[in-house]
């Protein structure tokens, strides 16, 4: 018996051999691969509709010290093919080493293949187990991908740490929201969402002085209906969006006191509510918003307000609040889409009535009507809500 022991073990010592092979799938050496950190997609224009895939990756070595400073080398491949995993495979035609998307932190899309639609290619990341789909997806704007990523490489950063920090920044000052590939996957079930995925541009000179080192833009969303591109929500209207969605961590705006002086105030509390109902056939949709601002810059003489002041700037908060709501609703009835999800909470707070709409949705969503309820409270930062009297310690 333990004869045959021994001559089991001595059959599985060559299995077990490090650096080799496990049940005839070999290893691969760290060195012999590629991490991708960031996958560009594209549509060929030549009318052949292949996608074009570009891969950045950092070269071995050249991380940098983790703070983004310092030249970083990048190596760039691309493939093609008619479907996403030919054009990958296409790659290890161009290289020695192999892909390894499990890093993979960013999709870029370019603006043709976003308007051609994104279906096929979320339903290929969502499909494949070795990549995660937590994936930042981003549309690039009046480019491709690949001309994006290889503009990118001359830069002092790496590109995917040049758009987490513009991620990070852009999410606390409420201007942009991430956008994930699983997001888009459960948006793409409910046919009659939409998606806001943020899109990202080169500045080509255009705020030379202000933006050198890296002229990225990331300041608005592409309205996707059913993973096609419509359409682009700017500055405004993309913190318009932002307010319905309650997404307002934190924004500024710029008013007058009621001597015309200039002052800056801070979000500092916001709360939105959405509620929706059918009347005559038609959804009636309330947007209430509670908002509390800071005073935090003033260019007066003084820096001493009164609650007429306060309120005279509450006012002018409410309006620019209200226009922004005003544009990304005025753009979602030009477009015909349900860009604020009404129809999903319809669906979720009255499953029955949703059954009769749902067919008809897109002629339905454009008659609705919409009531906002704005309220403001700005405060002094500097007298903690109290105006000092003659009384006054």
């Amino acid at each position: 018996m333990i004869k045959r022991i021994l001559c089991l073990l001595l059959c599985l010592a060559p299995l077990t051999a490090s650096g080799c092979a496990t049940f005839g799938r070999s290893y691969i050496e760290f060195s012999q691969m590629d991490l991708v950190q960031a996958l560009g997609l594209d549509l060929a224009d030549d009318g052949s509709n292949e996608i074009i895939v570009t891969a950045i990756s950092r070269v071995s070595g050249e991380a940098g010290d983790g703070n983004g400073s310092g030249a970083q080398k990048a190596r760039v491949s691309i493939g093609r093919g008619s479907t996403l995993m030919e054009a990958l495979s296409s790659m290890s035609s161009y290289t020695d080493k192999e892909l390894f998307l499990g890093h993979t932190s960013h999709i870029i899309v370019g603006e043709r293949l976003a308007r051609h639609g994104l279906g096929q290619i979320i339903d290929f990341f969502i499909r494949n187990y070795r990549i995660r789909m937590d994936l930042s997806v981003t549309i690039a704007r009046e480019s491709t991908a690949c001309d994006f990523i290889r503009a990118s490489v001359p830069t002092s950063q790496f590109l995917t740490d040049r758009l987490d920090r513009l991620y990070q920044a852009n999410t606390q000052v409420s201007t942009i929201i991430p956008m994930r590939c699983v997001d888009i996957f459960a948006s793409l079930l409910e046919p009659t969402s939409t998606q806001q995925i943020p899109y990202v541009r080169y500045l080509s000179g255009e705020m030379t002085g202000l933006a050198e080192e890296n002229p990225i833009l990331l300041s608005g969303y592409g309205v996707c209906s059913q993973g096609r591109l419509l359409g682009y929500l700017d500055d405004s209207a993309a913190v318009g969006y932002n307010w319905l969605a309650g997404d307002i961590h934190s924004h500024t705006y710029v008013v007058r006191d009621l001597e015309h002086n200039l002052v800056a105030l801070a979000i500092s509390y916001s709360k939105s509510q959405v509620s929706v109902e059918i009347l005559d056939d038609a959804p009636y949709v309330t947007c209430h918003i509670d908002v509390t601002a800071v005073l935090t810059e003033s260019n007066a003489a003084y820096s001493l307000y009164t609650p007429e002041d306060l309120d005279a700037m509450a006012a002018q908060l409410t309006q620019q609040i209200e226009s922004q709501l005003l544009e990304v609703i005025e753009i979602s009835r030009q477009w015909g889409v349900d860009i604020l999800g009404i129809g999903a909470r319809i669906a979720a707070s009255q499953p029955r009535l949703w059954e009769s709409l749902s067919s008809h949705w897109s002629q339905v969503y454009p008659q609705s009507v919409f009531a906002l309820d704005v309220e403001t409270l700005v405060q002094n930062a500097y007298q903690n809500n109290r105006i000092p009297t003659e009384d006054t310690p």
